[in-house]
């Protein structure tokens, strides 16, 4: 039979698990990874002197990150993704759009190359990505200003954190150790 004590440390442990595991959600900044299938070549490397894209072959997967809040539409920040030999960052600094949708994990990012004649842009209201290139200079045709460079979908899901169920959990130890003690105690006597 467990004594009076035993049972409240018994309950003051469980108390401690609950709250360590089931606090509020607050805002935060967190990782999340982004993964970009490149599936459709537009024109060929090399159609255009100064097109950028280095495909080996297609489809094409890549993998980056970015931080942003977890709770509301919001800008995204530390952007890290290469796409086809290409830093999206470095490469296109000129920022069109930047919006993150938590709940979608839908991403409007857009940016232009330096020269303004190059965008990549990812689709706010679905998991679209494609780049483009102004065409507008002859040969090419006058009436059509941009000739897609390459499309694509992309997934985002948030990186996993250490949970803090594990350290409530640790937590627990302590409270455990004694009341196993006192069960110990309490059948030797």
């Amino acid at each position: 039979m467990m004594t009076r004590k035993a049972i409240q440390l018994a309950v003051a442990s469980v108390a401690v698990f609950v709250v360590a595991c089931g606090g509020q959600t607050q805002a935060a900044v967190v990782e999340y990874s982004i993964t970009v299938d490149v599936t459709t070549p537009g024109v060929l490397p090399g159609t255009f002197p100064d097109n950028p894209w280095s495909f080996s072959s297609l489809p094409a997967i890549f993998t980056g990150t970015f931080y942003a809040d977890n709770t509301v539409t919001g800008p995204i920040s530390s952007l890290s993704l290469v796409v086809g030999g290409q830093d999206l960052v470095t490469s296109f600094p000129g920022a069109l759009a930047n919006s993150f949708n938590p709940s979608t994990l839908y991403l409007a990012w857009a940016a232009v190359n330096a020269a303004n004649d190059q965008a990549v842009g990812f689709g706010a209201a679905g998991n679209d990505v494609s780049a483009f290139q102004d065409t507008r200079f002859p040969p090419l045709d006058p009436y059509v200003p941009y000739t897609l460079n390459w499309a694509g979908t992309y997934s985002i899901a948030p990186v996993p954190e250490p949970s803090t169920c594990l350290v409530g959990a640790l937590m627990l130890l302590p409270f455990g150790a004694s009341t196993l003690r006192l069960l110990c105690k309490r059948q030797a006597a």
